[in-house]
């Protein structure tokens, strides 16, 4: 965010929203950060959720995520959201182009904190799998966690334990 000047309270650079009269368009980066987006979604396990079906069965994960509708208004109501964070993962990949955003993770976090063995999936079109799938050691997990225990609150949200993708 700091390096490419990128304002996260602005609508968020999203391709399925572009057009001004879509209520999508409203949803700013900071909404996806926050799980506020209002998208419609189901974080569950069965059978019918948008949780099973992105992971499981749709190829463009982020896509999948962006297309569904808008059942509150962004900014409105908290509600934890594995398509935010997959929504969020492809504008990283946007805006940083493949070659800087496979290698971001690694040179800017990762390895900087000793995480040499981490490893980050993705989905059928290439974008890492923000929300899940990490494989690592039990020591690049520890390290991980000072990550987490680094991140400040943001405004209250999920009872006032959630910061931007982090729970506190």
């Amino acid at each position: 965010v700091q390096e490419k000047g990128f304002n996260i309270d602005e609508p968020a650079p999203v391709p399925e929203w572009n057009s001004t009269s879509d209520p999508r368009h409203n949803i700013t980066t900071r909404n996806l950060l926050q799980h506020t987006s209002g998208l419609y979604w189901t974080e569950t396990e069965d059978e019918n959720s948008t949780l099973l079906r992105m992971l499981f069965i749709e190829g463009d994960m982020g896509h999948y995520a962006a297309s569904l509708p808008l059942t509150n208004e962004p900014g409105s109501v908290w509600e934890y959201s594995t398509g935010n964070t997959m929504i969020l993962s492809r504008i990283i990949r946007q805006q940083l182009g493949d070659k800087d955003y496979y290698s971001f993770p690694y040179k800017k976090l990762f390895y900087k904190i000793g995480m040499n063995s981490f490893i980050l999936e993705v989905d059928a079109s290439g974008t890492f799998v923000g929300s899940s799938f990490f494989w690592g050691t039990a020591r690049d997990w520890a390290r991980y966690d000072w990550i987490d225990q680094t991140v400040a609150s943001s405004d209250g949200y999920g009872g006032g334990r959630y910061g931007f993708q982090f729970y506190l």
